[in-house]
């Protein structure tokens, strides 16, 4: 078999393996269209779930007044961080709070009248950690109208390029988020998951303007040899510096990637 066959044979096996591994951002986008699809629980006062049928701006009955509309299931994948959430008021005025999963207030009682209200969650501990969130409404009077809830992630990840990547032509490139300064470890493993190289091992890297780094990984193994062609991954566990918790990473992801001599 020709090294051309041999580099599509792999460039197909693998195209199947490569899209999960790229971690993309997105939102929760919640309107009147969208919300009985959108797979959260919606629950006045964490009782009565409300009937699909109603639709979220129209809160106009006189037993709204005053109640309060929990929105549970605000979930993203690991290696993804909370951003922005914006919310629609329509018409009157509501007061609204942001909790993680443990009950601990992102945005607390907060009143927003009329207008398209936007929170910066980025620099919160729970969105760092893409915690579970929960949405708790209070609507002020019978008139007010919620239009539409958007709930921004972006995506924490590693990516390596070229993809494949031939050893013979240089050195590949391995590019991470890093937002913030962190303790960094990464590794490089072959398709076996036995570690190949340990580039970084909890080294202190300092982020940049761009919030990206690049680093870079010569094809060759701790020993210091030339890899075998083949399918490899990159992983990559960050710690914050500001995260207080001393083991738990802020995110970890991987990247699978084609070798070839």
């Amino acid at each position: 078999m020709t090294k051309y066959y041999q580099y599509l044979l792999i460039k197909l096996w693998v195209a199947s393996f490569l899209l999960p591994c790229v971690i993309w951002g997105g939102s929760y986008n919640i309107t009147p269209l969208t919300y009985t699809t959108s797979g959260l629980t919606f629950s006045l006062d964490n009782t009565q779930l409300l009937a699909t049928t109603t639709g979220i701006p129209y809160f106009s009955i006189a037993s709204m007044a005053n109640n309060q509309l929990d929105i549970n299931g605000f979930n993203i994948s690991p290696g993804h961080t909370w951003s922005t959430v914006s919310l629609t008021i329509g018409n009157g005025s509501a007061v609204l709070t942001i909790k993680d999963f443990t009950g601990t207030p992102i945005v607390d009682s907060t009143t927003i009248l009329t207008g398209t209200h936007t929170f910066d969650l980025s620099e919160t501990e729970a969105a760092k950690k893409g915690r579970r969130l929960v949405f708790s409404i209070t609507f002020n009077s019978t008139s007010t109208q919620l239009n539409s809830i958007i709930a921004n992630y972006s995506g924490a990840g590693i990516f390596v390029y070229p993809s494949p990547y031939t050893i013979s032509q240089g050195s590949a490139n391995l590019s991470y988020d890093l937002p913030n300064d962190g303790l960094v470890t990464l590794a490089i493993y072959d398709n076996r998951g036995r570690l190949v190289k340990q580039i970084y091992n909890n080294v202190y890297v300092a982020a940049r303007s761009s919030s990206k780094e690049t680093d870079k990984w010569d094809g060759r193994n701790s020993a210091g040899n030339k890899v075998a062609s083949g399918i490899y991954t990159v992983y990559i566990s960050v710690r914050f510096l500001n995260n207080t918790n001393t083991t738990e990473p802020d995110y970890t992801s991987s990247f699978r990637f084609v070798v070839l001599r």
